[in-house]
């Protein structure tokens, strides 16, 4: 069941019926001491500051770094038309370093898994309860472009992101029969085939990091795929894409010409050139994508009626209710929600990021276990 729609989603599940899975946290401790701008202060130097800083688009209602080609937050869905480009600390890269705090606020994450080589963690931005994203911690690699100028390493890298990820999902989640029978309508989820995996251009932080999401959507996320919101054209490249177009150009006897070039143009030309030069069809595999996200959200999702206490309606034709949900609970009580408070309560009840919650409610975390020196991390430039 999609448990949603593009005018409505199932909301405020009942206590007890959604199962979560605790993290795996070894480090509670951070190598670094202060925040990003102090570990800067203390280093200096323009490669310090490529690895440690993004460009970004700070909403200025919700707070998070947006990348800078989006036009509404994707957290709390806030125009981002009017909001300048600045530099902000760059997180992941402070999760490879163990830094303590980013200025504002500490970055303990939601571990799943690490190695010497890689980190995967949930996202907080869960699209699905079981998301991760997966980074390199040797390599500072800005997007997945930087792949395309070293296709045979990057195509290994990648391969080893999907490899840590399938283990953390199969080890964790499907090996937990009471889990899948809360979350999946039918059992035989197979990571390597009906999982959604890719990555953002530009990201949001400026380390590679594949996105790695299991069906089915939220509820309220698939509403708002439904609606457009997620996914975009042109920003989301599936990770079928991305394989392909390194496979290729691994294959070559000569390496592509506009490899560095490959860097400086627009998405829509770089879009132009890896399909002629590749053979490709990105437009293709994203619908292919898009369709498969319908598949399986009515293919294994569980979000059926009983399992809620109610529905969320778009309110239309009423300028006084933009920006609110129409809250209907089962039991016939009518009330109007703020659309960004009623999101961020669905992904605190279903996520599964930092669990268990600590005895204030909050999300648990730590830090990563094999953290980097700066001068540890090859910088792909």
């Amino acid at each position: 069941m999609a448990g949603a729609g593009e005018n409505w989603f199932f909301g405020r599940p009942k206590s007890g019926v959604f199962k979560n899975t605790p993290i795996r946290v070894v480090n509670k401790s951070p190598l670094v001491r202060g925040s990003v701008s102090d570990f800067f202060t203390h280093k200096g130097g323009k490669r310090a500051r490529e690895v440690l800083f993004s460009n970004v688009r700070r909403c200025q209602i919700c707070k998070k770094p947006c990348a800078v080609s989006l036009s509404v937050c994707n957290r709390c869905n806030a125009s981002l038309d009017a909001v300048p480009v600045t530099e902000t600390p760059n997180l992941f890269s402070a999760f490879m370093l163990g830094i303590e705090n980013s200025g504002e606020f500490p970055l303990q994450i939601s571990i799943r898994y690490e190695t010497e080589s890689c980190l995967v963690f949930d996202d907080p931005l869960a699209l699905s309860p079981v998301h991760f994203c997966a980074i390199p911690t040797t390599n500072f690699i800005p997007d997945w472009r930087y792949l395309l100028c070293s296709p045979k390493e990057g195509l290994d890298i990648v391969q080893s992101l999907v490899d840590a990820s399938h283990k953390t999902f199969r080890e964790q989640f499907l090996a937990d029969p009471e889990w899948k029978s809360s979350i999946l309508r039918v059992s035989e989820l197979v990571e390597a085939e009906h999982t959604l995996l890719g990555f953002n251009f530009p990201p949001s932080q400026n380390q590679l990091h594949l996105q790695y999401i299991v069906p089915p959507l939220l509820p309220h996320q698939y509403f708002m795929f439904a609606r457009g919101q997620h996914f975009t054209p042109k920003r989301f490249f599936p990770l079928s894409y991305v394989e392909k177009c390194l496979g290729d150009l691994t294959e070559r006897a000569k390496p592509l010409a506009t490899y560095h070039s490959l860097l400086t143009i627009p998405i829509d030309e770089l879009i132009d050139t890896l399909d002629k030069e590749c053979g490709l069809s990105y437009e293709s595999e994203h619908e292919k994508f898009i369709s498969r996200v319908r598949e399986v959200q009515n293919r294994f999702g569980n979000w059926t009626e009983d399992k809620f206490h109610g529905v969320y309606r778009l309110t239309e034709n009423d300028e006084s209710k933009r920006g609110k949900l129409l809250f209907k609970s089962f039991s016939e009580a009518i009330s109007y929600i703020d659309e960004n408070i009623a999101f961020a309560e669905e992904k605190e009840k279903l996520q599964n990021y930092g669990r268990p919650y600590d005895e204030n409610g909050k999300p648990n975390g730590g830090f990563y276990a094999f953290p980097k020196s700066l001068e540890d991390i090859k910088v792909w430039s």
